[in-house]
């Protein structure tokens, strides 16, 4: 289902933003993108604005689900609170859904070796195994054709002392990156953006399954990921062609933002000020 979702959010230090169904927040530097993720987040997940939890912060957050709902979420002296209009909410709103990919997901994924890949993906959005298997199968079918045929095999495999080699227990995730897609890499062998691309379909893949439900955002804070433009212009078109909104943040425009790739896309830039809370966000449309 294809909902019609409109949001528009407004900070005490930043004028108001409204989204469009694709949108792109860059900025070089520090200027406030990241921070814009975490506290659309914190909507729905109080750990995402825990370093923001120093300052007062005031977000509201607008849209039509499909009549017209305003939640703000206030951190006072350390302190969050969330309403819809009078009423306190003791989590997010039950008739929008977020999907959050978290720049430093790679936390997860490459350091955290005492855990299997489908306890460290689970663990990145939050969710149990049997659903992280079942985004995997969503893949195959729906997701972009750069790495989707892939697959987790359960293992069992002994430390070999004498090369060194850890053991290997749980489920493990192989991805084909060449032109032979029986050859399967396991995720923490691929490359950085290879990584990105392959956590990037499990985001959409959890988003599409909300929005069946619900009006759903997806929110991807790359400011700090490494990909190219070519891998940017091949996601944005299928992006855009999603039945959810997106927010995608980058370090920097991509080349070819206003082609033929991005024409779905609005953007906003963000420009770092000096000293916390004076950055400036110039809306880019077309």
């Amino acid at each position: 289902m294809s909902w019609n979702l409109s949001i528009a959010i407004c900070l005490s230090h930043h004028p108001k933003l409204q989204f469009s169904k694709v949108t792109l927040i860059y900025g070089d530097g520090p200027s406030g993108k990241s921070c814009i993720c975490e506290l659309l987040a914190g909507v729905w997940h109080s750990s995402a604005v825990e370093r923001w939890r120093r300052r007062d912060h005031d977000i509201r957050l607008s849209y039509y689900a499909p009549e017209s709902q305003k939640i703000v979420l206030t951190i006072k002296d350390s302190e969050l609170h969330r309403f819809n209009g009078d009423r306190r909410l003791p989590q997010g709103p039950s008739d929008l859904r977020l999907v959050y990919l978290d720049e430093k997901f790679d936390r997860e994924i490459r350091y955290d070796s005492e855990r299997d890949h489908l306890s460290r993906i689970g663990l990145v959005f939050g969710s149990d195994p049997e659903t992280v298997k079942s985004l995997c199968d969503d893949i195959r079918v729906n997701g972009h054709p750069l790495w989707r045929l892939m697959e987790f095999r359960e293992e069992h495999i002994s430390p070999n002392e004498d090369e060194g080699e850890p053991g290997r227990d749980g489920w493990f995730l192989y991805v084909p990156v060449g032109k032979n897609p029986s050859d399967k890499i396991s995720l923490t062998g691929l490359a950085t953006s290879e990584q990105i691309g392959v956590m990037v379909q499990f985001a959409v893949a959890l988003a599409r399954t909300h929005s069946h439900d619900a009006p759903t955002l997806l929110v991807l804070d790359g400011g700090g990921w490494n990909w190219l433009d070519t891998l940017l212009d091949a996601f944005a078109p299928y992006l855009a062609m999603q039945p959810f909104q997106v927010v995608l943040v980058l370090r920097s425009r991509p080349l070819n933002f206003g082609g033929k790739p991005w024409n779905e896309w609005g953007a906003a830039y963000f420009e770092g000020g000096k000293g916390v809370g004076n950055n400036t966000i110039t809306s880019v449309l077309h």
